[in-house]
């Protein structure tokens, strides 16, 4: 059943996915556990620290359910204690703290941390009676809000606020949480806070900037990417190309060679239909999106030698070509070439074409595409897009709205923002 689920779904993550499906689907009754998977997917070491709490809770889960309790060891039930106390949802992912619970199940020394937990779990339950993957991704969408205001140049107040806010919580180690209960730093948010405090004051925020910058410096892995959780971890486009946007745009003197390095990774992962594999998105646009907005910052500055900066231009041209040839005819985009085009994945194509000559009329019928689609309340609306866990979708309502603020704000300037 697992690969009738995620069989359509080739990623380096699949085999961990099958084991998580696997426990879910056990646990709801909906399948029986037939064997054991290979033991090194279940090794989570070089993970965050969500990822391992979540295998060891599968392995606990699959062991009892094969009847081999004696699988688990006692440092595996550890893992599954809370590490802020009880009644905590465990690292602010509530999946991850069902699976835990779940497994805790199998252990009555362990009752007391199970009932604190249910009791955590019914104040996540939201008004229409579900949950959600998190209570909440403040620090993540505060990131990418504050952004939109400032491209927008519109409510000065609030942005300086939500920026203040933003500096305030970050950690000592240059990097962002995408919540404030969540112990987990991570790329992408760090990236999107990095961002609001540049657009917003770069002199006032220079201190942030500079140890943000820092930390991603340190989470750069040999081959020129960057993993969203972990120094080591496979590498990934999108958020490499955020990192190269940020470095360039902040202080790309002093990230020279780390911009370098960025732009040789990018390139060199670009296919050859001018697209990328897809990452934390279900759209093709998405990765498009943060590639050209890295490579354009990067181009603006002095930073790159002539091999990069000849190869970050034939990807921006590739890329280019690539979303005019599946413009839809209503002027939007869509997830895939074959899908029905949504705010949000046309927003990501406008952004990324908006101030090329080759796309100018493509960028005006999109403009028109979004202005059409934009409700009486000012806001977007678009099919889920994240992927979170991947590849299942998390609905972000929220952010059709910023993407399109940005987009048409670019097709307005052509340019990326003040970036």
């Amino acid at each position: 059943m697992t690969d009738q689920i995620i069989g359509h779904f080739p990623h380096f993550t699949t085999g961990r996915k099958k084991i998580l499906l696997q426990a879910v689907l056990h646990a709801l009754g909906a399948a029986s556990v037939t064997q054991w998977p290979q033991d090194e997917l279940f090794d989570s070491t070089a993970l965050q620290g969500w990822k391992r709490t979540e295998m060891t809770a599968c392995k606990v889960i699959i062991a009892h359910a094969l009847g081999t309790p004696d699988r688990v060891s006692d440092t595996d039930l550890a893992a599954l204690l809370p590490s802020h106390g009880p009644g905590e949802i465990c690292h602010a992912n509530i999946l991850v703290h069902l699976l835990a619970l779940t497994a805790l199940q199998n252990y009555p020394q362990h009752r007391g941390t199970l009932n604190a937990g249910v009791t955590a779990l019914a104040r996540t339950q939201r008004p229409d009676g579900g949950f959600s993957l998190t209570r909440d991704m403040n620090t993540t969408i505060t990131g990418m809000a504050t952004a939109a205001l400032a491209v927008a140049a519109t409510n000065r107040s609030l942005q300086r606020r939500s920026a203040d806010a933003l500096a305030d919580i970050q950690h000592s180690s240059g990097a962002w949480t995408f919540s404030l209960p969540a112990d987990q730093t991570d790329v992408e948010t760090t990236f999107f806070a990095l961002e609001a405090l540049h657009l917003t004051d770069p002199a006032r925020y220079a201190d942030h900037l500079r140890r943000g910058c820092d930390y991603l410096s340190d989470m750069q892995n040999p081959d020129g990417g960057l993993n969203n959780y972990a120094a080591g971890g496979i590498s990934e486009t999108s958020h490499t190309a955020q990192s190269l946007t940020i470095w360039a745009a902040h202080h790309p003197s002093r990230y020279t060679a780390q911009i370098n390095r960025a732009t040789r990774f990018i390139t060199s992962h670009q296919r050859q239909d001018g697209g990328f594999d897809l990452n934390w998105s279900a759209s093709t646009g998405n990765v498009i999106l943060r590639v050209c907005h890295g490579l354009h910052t990067a181009l603006a500055t002095s930073a790159l030698v002539p091999e990069q900066r000849d190869r970050a231009r034939h990807t921006i041209i590739n890329s280019t070509r690539y979303l005019l040839s599946h413009q839809n005819l209503d002027g939007g985009w869509g997830q895939q070439p074959d899908r029905p085009s949504d705010a949000t994945s046309t927003a990501y194509a406008l952004t990324s074409i908006a101030f090329t000559s080759e796309g100018k009329n493509a960028a005006t019928a999109a403009a028109g595409y979004l202005c059409d689609v934009q409700q009486p309340n000012g806001a977007f609306n678009a099919p889920p897009d994240t992927y979170s866990p991947r590849p299942l979708l998390l609905d972000i309502k929220i952010l059709p709205t910023i993407y399109a603020i940005r987009a048409l704000c670019s097709h307005a300037t052509n340019q990326f923002g003040s970036m």
